[in-house]
């Protein structure tokens, strides 16, 4: 099949060495407990078993069913609205592995995002799944990959992120174990106009900016832009996604090693503070942020020009790598638009205030045929076809061949993509990490209900910080 991915940079062989070398393909933390030791034994004997079985049913010409459910975008082709490249549906998926896979029946469908854990968890309770995609977040439908990996996990060193990290259970809080194996990966940058910094005469953002940095940017830059009298602002927040709302303050706190969550073993036992002085200071740095960006973006409104000629945004906190690039390469601005690193740890720390994203699949607990959904799984982590359509989707494939082979072009984020993985340590999370924990309950809504008010200006900082605390403590109560 001809290739029909736009080339990205080679990667010099240092860097790929620097990849390879960020954490060990094991998932488990070192001094494990015995009883960690024999779940992983059953779980990998239970593999050897169903592998038998598998064999058998092949044997015998019975097709296996897989069953894939999850976000996956579009069963079918569409158009991008800016570039006007087709983008092929998820049925590739089915096509090149039945193709490859004659004994394989794969049955996909696709589940919008709206509710997604919430529909997943659904299924997963009726057995009406295998392999589910972005699943490794809700750990009590899917297995531990620790035994899959320690029995067949070489193609591991082939993928720049080996694992998605969870925290094991809701009895078992304070543990990560790898649940998922990313498809494709996104750090997040500080996407700039170029332009617009230099019509204000300020220097562009680059690996050393504080979050201080970029609030005073983001201030000189709200106002009339000098050069062509219009009006511009410094900064976007994502108001209109619950999830990405909070990130910037969540940004801030790995920043500056403001930690928020207090784990226990229990799920039910952790705790939350977002009323110390030190978090209190997070609030009103966001707000002081939100004042630089347009009056719409509470709705998702004020960023339709961002990419193109017409853009008076200065400066976007995003992992929309990939699609932004394809946006401003088709309108020729490439250019124009720069990309930075997030925000600099502080305290001595080295790296980012990165949230590594991911599209992951993960092997839920009650599948039929769990040895043919690692196969599945390893197949789509490493097949060079899947990584082009994932490019071609708008996504950047986990995985270091894809990206090797492909240097035609240069790509602007290549050296941020790449140093910003290389600096996150192997099992670490944002997502459920000192900083923050998306699945807490509904966390996501609860700082997206305080935040928004607080950018409307229906709440102050503190309130806002008291508005959120209250719902967690709420909500922890109803589980005792």
């Amino acid at each position: 099949m001809k290739r029909k991915m736009k080339a990205v940079a080679a990667l010099s062989l240092a860097a790929v060495m620097l990849l390879a070398g960020c954490g060990s393909s094991k998932g488990t933390q070192d001094g494990g407990s015995a009883a960690a030791d024999t779940a992983a034994d059953t779980a990998a004997d239970t593999a050897e078993q169903q592998a038998g079985t598998e064999t058998a049913a092949s044997d015998s010409g019975e097709k296996i069913v897989i069953r894939v459910v999850g976000p996956m975008e579009n069963e079918n082709d569409t158009t991008n609205p800016v570039t006007k490249q087709t983008v092929r549906g998820y049925y590739v998926i089915k096509e090149l592995y039945e193709a490859e896979h004659p004994n394989v029946e794969l049955q996909l469908t696709g589940i919008p995002w709206d509710s997604w854990q919430a529909k997943l968890t659904t299924v997963a309770a009726a057995n009406q799944v295998d392999v589910v995609v972005h699943g490794a977040s809700i750990v009590d439908i899917v297995e531990d990959l620790t035994p899959y990996a320690e029995k067949d996990g070489e193609f591991l060193d082939g993928l720049l992120l080996k694992y998605s990290y969870r925290r094991a259970d809701k009895s078992n809080y304070t543990e990560l174990v790898p649940t998922g194996i990313p498809i494709t990966a996104a750090a997040t940058s500080i996407m700039y106009d170029k332009k617009i910094f230099d019509d204000y005469g300020l220097d562009y953002p680059d690996e050393t900016w504080t979050w201080e940095d970029v609030l005073d940017a983001a201030k000189k830059m709200t106002g009339t832009d000098p050069v062509t009298g219009e009006q511009t602002y410094g900064y976007y927040i994502d108001g209109a996604s619950s999830d990405w709302i909070g990130r910037s303050l969540i940004g801030y706190y790995f920043s500056k090693d403001t930690k928020v969550i207090e784990y226990a073993d229990k799920q039910m036992d952790t705790k939350v503070n977002y009323t110390s002085p030190e978090a209190l200071k997070g609030f009103e740095f966001v707000n002081e942020l939100a004042k630089t960006c347009p009056k719409g973006f509470l709705e998702g409104r004020g960023a339709e020009n961002f990419g193109t000629e017409n853009n008076n945004i200065a400066m976007w906190y995003s992992q929309n790598l990939v699609s932004n690039y394809q946006k401003t390469e088709s309108l020729g601005l490439t250019d124009r638009y720069g990309y930075a690193y997030s925000p600099v740890l502080e305290n001595g720390r080295e790296g980012w205030a990165n949230f590594t994203g991911d599209w992951n699949m993960a092997i839920a607990k009650n599948a039929q045929n769990k040895e043919a959904c690692w196969e599945f799984i390893k197949w789509m982590a490493t097949n060079q076809d899947i990584a082009d359509w994932c490019w071609e989707s708008g996504k950047i494939p986990n995985n270091k061949e894809a990206i090797e082979r492909l240097s035609a072009q240069n790509i602007p984020f290549a050296d941020v993509f790449f140093n910003t993985l290389a600096a996150t340590p192997d099992n670490f999370t944002i997502f459920a990490s000192d900083y923050d924990d998306a699945f807490l309950g509904s966390s996501n809504s609860f700082k997206a209900n305080g935040l928004s008010a607080m950018f409307a200006g229906d709440l102050t900082p503190e309130q806002a910080a008291d508005n959120i605390q209250a719902a967690y403590e709420e909500q922890a109560a109803s589980y005792q």
